[in-house]
């Protein structure tokens, strides 16, 4: 008779997905989870110090100051977040989409530059690429039109919802470009000349995401 198989052992407690996370969340996020959602207060503070453990750096190269420790990695730390505060795993997964755009960009000199800073939580951000992406499979209509000129674009249109952003965050946002297929893509700081971050709606929770409509003119 065969002998009966056993299932492996698992420890009762599992690793901790980045040393120092646990204290983190306990310290610098779990009080101030009520007002997150209901008063409007971002967790700035507690995005930057994840960085400094190397935690916004999961999917960014080790060559740009991330880890590398790959989508898994990243997916465990939104959820250890979120499990204390949805918001600020919202925010995280922006700032994992923030990085992503510029890893995948053709523009290597714009990663060599931002990436470390952003793997690290230097800077902070998010992405408003939701009506670029609907716009390709005609969903929506493309919100931002793009017109070329000396040393640039000039955009025009207006995003109704973009969070994680403020007037000292980036965002990378796609444009249509007149009789040119695709999109521009590019990365905006919040106080570029011409943008205006307006927040004009009251949100029942999650309102501490810094979530802004932005009008380019």
């Amino acid at each position: 008779m065969p002998a009966p198989a056993h299932a492996p052992a698992f420890p009762e407690t599992p690793a901790e997905v980045l040393p120092g996370l646990a204290e983190l969340i306990a310290s610098e996020l779990a009080p101030k989870v009520v007002d997150i959602d209901l008063k409007g207060v971002y967790p700035g503070d507690f995005l930057k110090q994840l960085g400094t453990l190397g935690g916004l750096g999961s999917l960014t190269p080790v060559e740009h100051g991330g880890t590398a420790h790959g989508l898994g990695h990243a997916i465990r730390l939104i959820e250890d977040v979120s499990k204390e505060c949805v918001s600020t795993g919202f925010l995280l997964w922006a700032e994992y989409a923030l990085q992503w755009y510029v890893i995948n960009s053709s523009n290597h000199a714009l990663a060599a530059e931002m990436l470390p800073k952003m793997a690290r939580g230097e800077v902070l951000g998010g992405t408003a690429q939701s009506n670029s992406m609907k716009s390709c499979v005609g969903i929506e209509e493309a919100r931002l039109k793009a017109q070329r000129v000396d040393g640039g674009y000039v955009i025009n249109g207006v995003l109704p919802w973009v969070s994680n952003i403020g007037l000292d965050h980036w965002f990378h946002m796609g444009a249509t470009l007149p009789d040119t297929p695709g999109l521009v893509i590019g990365l905006v700081h919040g106080s570029t000349p011409g943008l205006t971050l307006t927040q004009n709606a009251h949100f029942i929770g999650m309102e501490g995401t810094n979530t802004f409509a932005c009008q380019f003119r």
